[in-house]
């Protein structure tokens, strides 16, 4: 399980799901509230991943690079961040989420990163080994999340979705730690409506006030177990994030787009 977990992890550094998730990402940690913060990841993996000349990051970050023509402000930050690691004396690497995160803290802050596989952990460990800034923790991220509960103000939950259960672990985590007091940012990925579907029918039941914005690029008609968009659910999100979102999606679709067609799908209710 665990070579499974970074050979995917690897394979799929860069890919549609992660330009969404980490462009996302920029403009919620820039919204957030200011200094001093407490944020925790609970599936951080090894933190960067080296891009092969071959990848699924050849129709992700890819092409936001080779797109020409104007573009939202939000669009260069995320691209800044991303592109700064692949420069050749930074071994040409695609950030992951932590170093998307990190950016936005100052030295008051403290970013906890959680990570149970052996081989990613050891990579983030020396990532991080000279930032006071970031506790690296080894084990099992729902279970350090419960056991901080009301001690973060910000979550982010992005496992590998390996096991239909991992949808309904997802759901707990964000209902449990929105009930304890902190905002919530949860990534999923979308092959098919159905589990998307359930799983924000659970926070809408749960009374958790919630954001939700479902962007497709690919064939969601198609049977095979193609990864045809993501989505990114925020609870308790900021004032205005919504509209800033919309925007970098705006961008984003039709330059993803695997047939020229994408759609975005938001949602927000209160609790």
């Amino acid at each position: 399980m665990s070579d499974d977990i970074t050979y995917r992890h690897r394979y799929k550094a860069g890919n549609v799901g992660d330009v969404w998730k980490h462009a996302a990402l920029t403009l919620l940690t820039e919204a957030l509230p200011a200094s001093p913060r407490r944020w925790l990841e609970t599936h951080a993996g090894a933190g960067r991943y080296r891009l092969e000349t071959t990848g699924e990051w050849t129709a992700g970050i890819g092409r936001v690079d080779a797109a020409g023509g104007d573009r939202p402000a939000s669009i260069d930050r995320f691209q800044a961040l991303a592109s700064a690691w692949r420069q050749p004396d930074a071994g040409g690497r695609y950030p992951g989420s932590p170093l998307f995160l990190r950016p936005a803290l100052g030295d008051a802050d403290r970013l906890t990163l959680v990570e149970l596989v052996e081989e990613p952990l050891a990579e983030l460990r020396t990532l991080f080994a000279d930032d006071a800034v970031v506790e690296v923790v080894a084990g099992d991220g729902y279970a350090e999340l419960t056991a901080r509960a009301g001690d973060v103000d910000f979550v982010f939950i992005d496992p590998p979705y390996l096991v239909r259960e991992e949808w309904e672990r997802v759901a707990q985590a964000t209902i449990d730690a929105t009930r304890a007091g902190a905002c919530v940012a949860l990534w999923y990925p979308i092959k098919a409506l159905s589990r998307p579907n359930g799983l924000l029918a659970r926070l809408r039941e749960a009374g958790v006030p919630t954001l939700a914005l479902d962007l497709i690029t690919g064939d969601l008609a198609k049977k095979k177990k193609a990864l045809a968009g993501s989505g990114m659910v925020i609870t308790r999100p900021p004032a205005g994030l919504a509209g800033r979102l919309a925007e970098a999606a705006a961008w984003l679709g039709p330059v993803l787009a695997a047939g020229g067609e994408w759609s975005l799908r938001v949602q927000a209710w209160d609790a």
